[in-house]
This record gives C-alpha cells, structure tokens and sequence, in this order.
C-alpha cells in the first residue's frame, strides 16, 4: 500500500491543509479559506512529511531517506531540501529541535539542524494519506 501511495503521489500534485497565522507574511499567494491555509504540495513536501514521521532527522538524511523511500523518483538537491524544510516549518508542519544526545557534529564543526513532525503536521501527513488513498482507489477503478 505504501509503495503504491508513493507512486501514485510521485506522478501527482496534491492539497494539504493546515492551520497557522504566520503563513501570510511569508506566503502572500496563499489562500486562505476560514483561518486554514490550503496550497499546493507536490511530492517532495510530502515524503519529507512522511520520512519525518519515523523520527527526528537532519537535512542530508531527509534527503536520503526521501531519496530511497521514493525509489529515485524524487530527487531533491539539497538547496531545494532546505527551502521546502523552511516553508514546512514557517507552516507549522515541522519544527527544528536540538540534536540528540551524542550526535555526531555537523560540517565545519557547528551542530546539525534536526527536524521533527509537529502534530499538526502529522494530522495534515493522515488527511492526505486518506485522500491520496481515495484518489487512488478511484483511479484503479477507472483504469
């Protein structure tokens, strides 16, 4: 079923809806429709959702894991990572936290950005999991 879903969303631009108040001022092209915003999300922002709610991880293992859970079909540079983990958290779908106990350090010596699921962003990753199921559901009945 999961692979299937990844498939399916890999080929596919879905909605994602969730509540925050700062999306405005750095998203001024979003709509907004009874204090929830509603936008586009395409497949990167999905699977770093999904690889995100396995656990907390830092930016180049995101990148892998999104990399290998997605079979090579979404493969992100990591500039564009960063800016979908910046939108994501400027959402309140992720936040950033500290790194573990006895992580190693990052590049040049300064610590790694982890990043978490927030509940918000676990509610929104299980509403479009359901409808990516529907969606799919339909679409094996047509074809």
């Amino acid at each position: 079923m999961r692979k299937e879903l990844v498939e399916f969303l890999s080929a596919a631009k879905v909605r994602l809806v969730c509540s925050t108040s700062s999306v405005t001022e750095r998203f001024p092209l979003a709509q907004y429709r009874r204090n929830a915003y509603i936008g586009v999300v395409n497949a990167l922002d999905f699977h770093v959702l999904l690889v995100l709610a396995e656990g907390d991880l830092y930016g180049y293992a995101i990148l892998k894991s999104v990399r290998a859970e997605s079979g090579g079909t979404v493969r992100p540079d990591i500039g564009s990572l960063y800016r979908v983990l910046g939108r994501l958290v400027a959402l309140g779908l992720v936040t950033e936290v500290d790194a573990p106990d006895g992580a190693p350090e990052g590049q040049r010596g300064r610590p790694r950005r982890y990043y978490r699921l927030t509940r918000a962003g676990r509610s929104a990753l299980r509403a479009e999991t359901k409808r990516l199921d529907g969606a799919l559901k339909l679409a094996r009945k047509r074809t």
